[in-house]
């Protein structure tokens, strides 16, 4: 129980360094967005932090860092990539930035320090699993690695048939390859990357209850700042053409595509 208290303690601390370098880096560049990369690469740092003061057996050491780190620092280097070859911030944070005008500086804080929260509070499967101190169980590793490989690759496989799409420079709407059987193929993969650390952490005493990080997970991505902004960014930017695709295509979940709508 020690380790566990001593992790709950620093973990905040380190969350709130990470967020402050993030800051500096925003006050540099003037780019929102960098809080992105920082949100995606806490979730690393964190792990490291708790396997270092958890002090897991090497099973669960080797699985937990690989599994948070192969998805956390892919996420950071595609996000990265994408900041440092955008001249201006996400669309989304251009509205903030247009709201936000009296105290720009300190709500832009604060939003960062939200999102330190966020990872803290998502941070529970891995713990979970880290703290265990059981053998672990090799049907639902397995199983949960097998998951997570399915969706980082269907996450990577979406990712770059986005990006390809993009540098063609066309107003259409991308509904080839894993987009013409999901309006969202990347952010339903994420959601079963959070699944899969669910699913590793079920044998523990508590773990059934750590399925509210990927409820979290799922209500953010589908209601909140994933698939709302993105769909009304798409209306806006390409009107009936993706008034179309949506009455055709799954929202979230990959399915076949609907005909003559």
């Amino acid at each position: 129980m020690r380790p566990l208290l001593d992790y709950l303690i620093a973990a905040p601390v380190i969350e709130l360094i990470v967020m402050v370098i993030a800051f500096g880096l925003f006050q540099k560049t003037k780019m929102i967005g960098v809080i992105d990369i920082f949100w995606s690469l806490s979730f690393f740092i964190q792990t490291i932090a708790a396997v270092v003061i958890l002090k897991p057996s090497l099973e669960r050491s080797v699985v937990i860092l690989a599994m948070v780190g192969i998805w956390s620092l892919r996420l950071t280097l595609h996000l990265a990539a994408r900041f440092f070859k955008s001249k201006k911030d996400d669309p989304r944070y251009e509205q903030l930035r247009a709201a936000w005008k009296k105290d720009f500086d300190l709500k832009i804080f604060l939003m960062y320090l939200l999102q330190g929260v966020s990872v803290l509070i998502l941070m529970g499967p891995v713990l979970c699993f880290s703290a265990d101190e059981r053998a672990i169980s090799m049907p639902y590793t397995i199983s949960a690695v097998v998951l997570f490989s399915i969706a980082l690759i269907g996450e990577s496989i979406a990712d770059a048939q986005l990006e390809r799409f993009k540098k063609r420079k066309t107003d259409c709407v991308c509904k080839t390859g894993l987009w013409k059987y999901s309006r969202h193929p990347n952010y339903f993969f994420e959601w079963l990357i959070w699944c899969a650390l669910f699913v590793l952490c079920i044998p523990s005493n508590v773990g059934v209850f750590m399925v509210y990080a990927p409820i979290i997970m799922y209500v953010l991505l589908t209601r909140v700042t994933g698939v709302p902004q993105a769909e009304k960014l798409s209306l806006e930017h390409r009107g009936a053409a993706f008034a179309r695709y949506q009455k055709t295509t799954s929202e979230f979940f990959p399915w076949f595509p609907k005909e003559n709508v």
